[in-house]
């Protein structure tokens, strides 16, 4: 019986299983490598000295129904970072034609507006159809970098998008995001800390990880081949001897019934010919008879 498909189906599958345990493990890996939320980075409230700025909105757009409560809400977010936030909501601009002009109008308007380097300054710039979703950018002094750090802004920029996808308004999707983002990106515990400072050891041992299970599972492909291939010459070679085996009485049988069929039938046929030759003998002897 060839086996060799059946063979070849549960190789396949160990190696499917191999394959599924080293991704199983590398995405445990990286999920204890990294720190979902907070970015893995220890971050320590600033201590400037300066005085909360409550004059921190600027709406062109009239998006804001009592900017003075939003101002109150987005202390919050300095109560919580020690950074200064500023929202500037930016009318239609045909001069801004791309998201680069975008990012440095609002690098200029920071360098030219602040003489501070702990603001974090947002910026909402409208498309030409006030209806459609506006460009949003951020811009951080060097010391509000110090807590705004890439992450941090991924992270605020998280919740301006949960928030919007949950129907809120522009004024409490950007409000709510400060407030949110700065609990989450402030919020740093001892296990955080482990993470942190185990992530390069943890990568280094992920390559040699996934090196030697490379390794071993090309291996056992090879082995599985080499045992397939093995196996199948095997039912070959017992294929070949059962039928050098089978018994030929059976079929030497045959041919004797066959022998002694014709035979017989030869010798009827000569006796038949034999009794023609005597009688026609007899008429020649007697041929008055």
């Amino acid at each position: 019986m060839d086996t060799s498909g059946s063979g070849g189906l549960g190789g396949s599958f160990i190696i499917g299983k191999a394959l599924l345990a080293v991704i199983v493990i590398t995405a445990v890996v990286f999920a204890i490598s990294g720190v979902p939320g907070t970015g893995g980075a220890a971050r320590e409230k600033l201590n400037t000295g300066n005085s909360y700025m409550q004059e921190c909105i600027q709406d062109e757009l009239g998006v804001f129904g009592n900017t003075g409560k939003a101002e109150r809400e987005l202390k919050k977010f300095w109560n919580e970072t020690g950074v200064q936030p500023y929202v500037y909501m930016k009318s239609y601009d045909a001069s801004l034609t791309g998201n680069a002009a975008k990012r440095s109008w609002a690098e200029d308007y920071y360098n030219s507006t602040f003489d501070r380097d702990d603001v974090f300054l947002f910026v909402y710039y409208s498309d030409e159809d006030a209806a459609s979703q506006g460009y949003m950018v951020c811009h951080s002094g060097d010391v509000a970098a110090t807590v705004m750090d890439d992450a941090a802004v991924d992270i605020f920029f998280e919740y301006v998008d949960k928030n919007q996808e949950a129907g809120l308004p522009v004024d409490e999707s950007v409000v709510g995001a400060f407030t949110d983002a700065s609990k989450t990106i402030m919020t740093y515990s001892k296990k955080d800390a482990v993470r942190s400072n185990m992530g390069p050891i943890i990568k280094a041992l992920l390559k040699v990880f996934l090196v030697v299970s490379l390794v071993l599972i090309v291996a056992l492909a090879i082995i599985i081949v080499v045992s397939v291939k093995f196996s199948k010459d095997e039912d070959e070679e017992e294929e070949r001897q059962k039928i050098l085996d089978a018994p030929i009485e059976p079929l030497m049988t045959e041919a004797d019934e066959l022998t002694e069929k014709y035979l017989k039938m030869g010798s009827e046929e000569t006796d038949r010919k034999d009794k023609k030759d005597d009688n026609e003998q007899a008429v020649h002897s007697n041929p008055g008879v």
